[in-house]
Formats: C-alpha cells, structure tokens, sequence
C-alpha cells in the first residue's frame, strides 16, 4: 500500500504533512478533504489490491464525513459496482470516531465497558481479606486502563470529565466499602 498511496496528493493536511492514510495490520483508513480526493484512494487501493488476488469487503467499508456541521453531507464514494454506506460513528482500533469529532459517544462507551469489568470484579471489593491497596492496584491495571483506553485523543468538555468523577467515584466507594446513597454522617 505505501507504494500506491505514496506521492498521491490526495489527503488531509496536519501541521504541515499531508496525511491520507492510517494503517493497522489488515485496516486502513483512507483520509481526504474532498469526494474526489477519496474515491482517487479507493480505486488505487482497490486497483493494488486485484493486482494480488486481494478484494476490499464493500460491507466492512465505510465513509465517514468528520467536522462542525457534517450532518447534511452526502458522500457518494463507489467501490465496485456500488456505492459504500455512509456513517456518523464507527469504532476503529477500539475507539469510537464521530462525525461530529467529539469524544461524547467515545468516553460514554469506555465508561460502559469499564462499568462492566468493575461488575466481574464485584467479589474483589467487597473482599474483606484484600487490602484496599491491593484493590486500588487492581481498580488502576484493569478498570482504569479500560476506562482510559484512547483517551489521549480526547478533546473533554466537562460533562465528560463530570461523568469520568462520577464513575471513579462510585468505584472508590466500592473499594472503601462505603455504601451508595450514604452521606457517612452519622445522627445522634
């Protein structure tokens, strides 16, 4: 792919560098600032990848329109015969992308998906032969790291980072044994 994709100028522009690709063992995804600029990708990818017996799967391919006000955007980018589905989100190397380019949906599904691994791990805190160090190390390597995963290419606002408080928060609690709904005021 690097000798087909090399010298196109088909891309984006980051910090000077004109980028029109991500590759991942057998994922790629092909990036453009206009219709043209893609379908160009798609067919020299789609015409490389013939030329060894290989074809690109029209139902795991996907068009994407990122940026401020996207919605309306059609994309018409053909492979084959048809034309590929256009989406808002998809997940790509574990993190969900947005057309919209916001972490909302991203950072509410890592949160769900370590709200389940702190489920599995429920006998672990209410363990009372377990330090609470031993939990916080276990809440660091398997909870945390789900819940952080991708989170360098974040852009917060504070609901996110509220509702990344709030789900520490209720684990900490589970680790500290205090129950939900308590205040830990006691009345005389």
């Amino acid at each position: 792919m690097l000798l087909v994709l090399d010298g196109s100028d088909a891309g984006v522009c980051v910090n000077g560098s004109t980028i029109s690709n991500l590759r991942f063992t057998d994922d790629i995804c092909l990036l453009a600032n206009s219709d043209m600029g893609l379908q160009q990708l798609i067919n020299k990818v789609d015409g490389a990848s013939s030329q060894f017996g290989l074809t690109i799967s029209s139902s795991k391919t996907e068009v994407q329109v990122v940026g401020r006000d996207v919605s309306q955007v059609a994309m018409h980018i053909k492979l084959g015969s048809g034309e590929l589905n256009q989406v808002d989100k998809f997940v790509y190397l574990g993190g969900t992308v947005c057309s919209d380019a916001s972490c909302d949906k991203d950072s509410a599904r890592r949160i769900g998906i370590a709200a389940g691994v702190a489920r599995n791990l429920e006998r672990i805190w209410k363990a009372k032969d377990i330090s609470k160090e031993t939990k916080v190390l276990v809440y660091r390597s398997l909870v945390q790291s789900m819940l952080l995963y991708n989170a360098e290419t974040w852009t917060l606002k504070e609901e996110n980072k509220r509702s990344l408080r709030v789900f520490e928060m209720a684990i900490v609690r589970k680790i500290l044994g205090v129950l939900e709904g308590t205040t830990g005021v006691t009345q005389t």
